[in-house]
């Protein structure tokens, strides 16, 4: 899985911006203070029109690639894990559901503010 800083939640609409024909959507603001101020942001890309699943699945693979959505949801199959085993795979397809849900949360921002 790719390694993303992310909060679960953001003060500020997303930011879209159109270079090369892609899209690149900036989103979860975080800013940290020290003696400088720095803007953290989650980056996806869409490659297609900005319709409410390209936007869901650019977020999602901005941090799961198709083969580790593949590998979660078949070790969540395997019943027949031991229980420490079982209960690791849980929590995966927990944290995967929780990104959907964030990204499910920017698209309809993303969708209503290009409206």
């Amino acid at each position: 899985m790719k390694e993303i800083n992310t909060a679960t939640s953001y003060d500020v609409l997303p930011v879209v911006a159109k270079s090369a024909g892609m899209h690149v959507i900036a989103f979860n603001e975080r800013v940290i203070r020290g003696n400088t101020v720095v803007y953290e942001y989650d980056i996806a890309t869409c490659d297609n029109d900005l319709t409410y699943g390209d936007v869901v699945a650019g977020i999602v693979s901005a941090r799961y690639t198709a083969d580790d959505v593949t590998a979660i949801m078949l070790n969540l199959l395997n019943r027949d894990a031991d229980p420490d085993k079982y209960a690791e795979y849980q929590q995966e397809a927990e944290e995967l559901q929780q990104w959907r849900t964030v990204a499910k949360r920017v698209a309809k921002e993303v969708i209503a503010y290009l409206g």
